[in-house]
This record gives structure tokens, sequence and C-alpha cells, in this order.
């Protein structure tokens, strides 16, 4: 028996005012979350310097990637099952547990399991968008899903930030003390704001639980293959072993799915026209245009006598960098007003050539603080209107009730894309190094590198272009306005 919608709200729903509370409140829930994503970037040489060990280290990354992968997808679904606003303060306060660990971690260990258990904040997108879509009129969906993609750019850019400066000039811990009180913040606020209870759709007979458990097991192998290519090798037989090992995980799982009468995360959805070319578009965005913090952040460092480097710290590498996310909140929301103007389509078609051509643009000339700043900016204008575009289309196209689920398996396809992403991208500024003594260490990657790896990239971008061009002119068409 399915429960009814949820239609009461901690606040008086019948104020003009509250859609714009709602999405205040989902806004700072998200930026909660979101701040975790790149605050580790900038510490990881203070980390490398405590814990000398750069395979451990790596995975304070691959760690919180994996989680938020593990958790996007199997909670954003339970979101849509048990109440979506309930989800997410379980999510939210998961996250400030493992920020907690890592905060207080004795050992490198400890610190990790804290970076994989604040993973659980990759479930927070998905579940505002489905909150979105039950609390928004229609007419103020499309720019309250751009507000949201531009929330969790601007806290990408202020974790960036805050984490360069908290490791220049304070400890390490207190970056993870910050995200501690953000995540006990958003979720207090979400508490307060929205009723946690009666707010789902439960399932006809039994709790899909084996589909849950064979998900995360396959999704895991596959980023971690992803990200361990570039330390062993991608025809290392330990790489290959656990990519095929993964896959086939991956197989029975989607075998077992198919055949479930209520599967926890139907993959039929991926077969709607739209939500596959969809994220075709922004996986491809994660593959290439997501990588330019990898570039940006190694060019501002790498020493100038590479003939390359800008000979920055990484403080300045952040300050280089946060404006382009800074600016993405406004863009994303554009993204979203544009998708009400012109349909999902041409909104699409449209970011995905900014972000291409920022790409092309940064392949032409990457020499000096003020390009890199510049061409960031435009190409991030494009990956936060592409991230908004994407996501209306994504929640007009799936069924009301599985929203945050189509949402959340766009966030894992996102961070698989970006995974691989990201060892191409390391492996190609490896594959032609100098030094300042020949043979000598440390090598860093030479100008050709990194203007093979900007081709990958605008190549990546190209595709986008072609995909989002083959969705229907249809796709999260532009609505009239309420009577």
């Amino acid at each position: 028996m399915a429960w009814q919608a949820d239609k009461e709200s901690r606040v008086d729903r019948s104020s003009k005012w509250f859609p714009y509370l709602a999405l205040t409140a989902l806004v700072l829930a998200e930026l909660s979350a979101s701040y975790e994503t790149s605050m580790v970037f900038a510490a990881l040489p203070t980390l490398l310097r405590e814990f000398p060990d750069p395979i451990g280290v790596s995975w304070l990354v691959t760690g919180y990637l994996v989680g938020s992968a593990a958790f996007a997808a199997v909670c954003a679904r339970l979101g849509d099952l048990y109440g979506r606003a309930r989800i997410l303060v379980i999510m939210l306060m998961l996250s400030a547990i493992g920020s907690a660990m890592a905060a207080w971690a004795p050992t490198l260990a400890w610190l990790i399991a804290g970076r994989a258990l604040q993973g659980s904040a990759g479930a927070v997108l998905p579940l505002c968008f489905g909150l979105a879509r039950l609390h928004l009129p229609a007419p103020m969906l499309p720019i309250g899903i751009g507000v949201l993609a531009g929330t969790a750019s601007l806290g990408a850019g202020l974790g960036f930030l805050a984490g360069a400066i908290i490791v220049d000039h304070i400890s390490w811990r207190w970056m993870f003390a910050l995200s501690f009180g953000l995540a006990l913040a958003g979720a207090a606020i979400a508490a307060c704001f929205f009723p946690l209870r009666g707010a789902g759709a439960r399932p006809q007979g039994d709790l899909d639980v084996l589909g849950g458990i064979l998900f995360v097991p396959g999704v895991v192998g596959i980023l971690l293959a992803a990200t361990d290519a570039f330390r062993w090798g991608v025809l290392d037989p330990r790489s290959l072993a656990l990519g095929v090992a993964a896959l086939g995980v991956l197989a029975l799982w989607a075998r077992y799915e198919l055949r479930h009468p209520a599967p926890l995360i139907d993959i039929r959805l991926l077969a709607r026209r739209e939500i596959l070319l969809a994220n075709g578009v922004f996986s491809m965005c994660a593959f290439g245009a997501m990588q330019t913090t990898i570039i940006v952040t190694m060019l501002v460092q790498q020493p100038t006598w590479t003939l390359v480097g800008l000979g920055a710290t990484a403080t300045a590498a952040a300050l280089v960098k946060f404006p382009a996310y800074a600016v993405g909140t406004v863009g994303s929301p554009f993204g979203g007003l544009l998708t009400s103007r012109i349909g999902g389509r041409g909104a699409a078609i449209w970011s995905a050539s900014i972000m291409t051509g920022g790409l092309l643009a940064l392949l032409a000339d990457h020499s000096s603080i003020a390009i890199l700043l510049a061409f960031g900016i435009v190409i991030q204008i494009g990956i936060s209107m592409l991230y908004a575009t994407v996501g209306n289309i994504i929640v007009l196209a799936a069924p009301t009730d599985r929203t945050s689920e189509a949402a959340g398996l766009s966030s894992v396809l996102r961070a698989i894309f970006q995974a691989i992403g990201s060892q191409v991208v390391l492996l190609t500024l490896a594959s032609s190094t100098i030094a300042l003594e020949a043979g000598g260490s440390p090598a860093y990657p030479d100008g050709r590198a990194y203007v093979l790896a900007l081709i990958i990239m605008a190549a990546a971008g190209v595709a986008a272009i072609a995909m989002a061009a083959a969705l229907k002119k249809e796709a999260a068409a532009p609505r009239p306005a309420a009577a």
C-alpha cells in the first residue's frame, strides 16, 4: 500500500513565501554537504608529510568517491520509499560522524574511514532534487534545480578555498571540524523545516535488500579499478581482474533487478531516451571538463623551470579556482532559467558548447594565471549550466516516486566517469615528463603532456554536444506559467 505524498510542513505551506523558504532550506543542506567534496585536495601535500604513505593518502579522495557513489544510489532510492527529508537528515548526520572521525583520527586508517563515511553527503543533492519537485511549484522548479546545482558548485569552491587556507595557517584537523559543524547545521535546518514522517511510497512487498547489496560492490569495484589504474597500471592483472569482477557483479545485479517486481534501483529508467542521453551528456562532462581542477592545480604549483608551470602555492591555486566555482553559482540558475525558456535540448547544447569552448581556449593558451582564471571561469559556467539542465531533464523525465533515485543514478555515473577521466588525465600527464636533471626526481609533466590531456578533455566536450543535440526537442520543455 503506497503512502500518500507528503503535503505537510513545519511551516505554513499556504504562505506565498513557502516555496522560497523551502528552497532556502534545501540550499543550506546542500551547501553543508558540497563543502566536503573538494576540501581535502589542497591539503594532500600537508597530509603526505604527516602520513608518508602516498597510496594511503590517495585513499582520502578514493574513499570519499566510493562512499559517495554507494550512498547516492541506494539512499536516494530509500528517500523515495521512506521519506526524502528523513533520509536527508540521516545522511547529514552520518556525514557529521565521518567528519568527527576524521578530525580526531589517530591513524591514517581512521582518517580514510571517516572520509568514506563523509561520502554519505553524496546522497544529499539527489534527495534535495526530489524534495524540490515535491515542494516547488512547476514554473519555479527549473530555476530551483539550477539554484541547487549552483549551490553544489559554490560549496565545492568554498571547500577548496577553506581547505587551502586552513592547512596553510592552522591544523588540517580544523578542516574536518568545520565540516562537522556544517553537517550538523544542515541536518538541524532540514529537520526543523521538513516533516520527517509519512513522506514516501513504501515498496509493495518486501524491500529489495539484495538489489542494494549487489549494486554497491559492483560500483565500488569499478571505481577502485579506475582509481588504482594509475598506481598499478591499466593492463596490470590486478586492475583487469578487479574491473572484470566488478562488471560481473553489476551484470548479475542488472539481471536480478530486471526480474524483480519492485526493484530498489530500477535500471529501466536508463532505457528512457531523455534520461539516457542526459546522463551521457553529463558523463562526458565529468570525464573531460571536470578534470580542469587537476590541470589548473598542477600548472599553478609546478616549478617555473619546467617552462610550463607557474610556481605558486596551494592557496594561490585555490584562489585561481575559487572565482570559477563562485561564478558557477550564477551559471546554474541561468541554466535552469534557460531550460524553462527554450527547453532542455537547447539549454544542454548551449551549456556543453560554452564548456567545450572554454576547454579549446585553454588548449590554445595556458601560459599565465590570468588566462587560467579567465578560461577556468568559462568552463565552470558551462559545467554549472549543464548541471542544472541535466538535472531538470532527469527530474522531469523520471516518475514522481522515483525522482531521487533517478538523480542518484546520475550521481553514480558522474562519479564513475569522473574517476575514469582523472586516471586518463593523470596517465596522460605522466606520459611525457621533464626533470631538473636527466633521470632525476621529481619529474613534472611537460608542455606536450598538458596539450594532449586538454585535447582528450575537449574531445569529451564535443561528444557531450553531440549527445545534447540528440535529445528530443520536448526534453524538459518550457511550461506555461500557473494561472
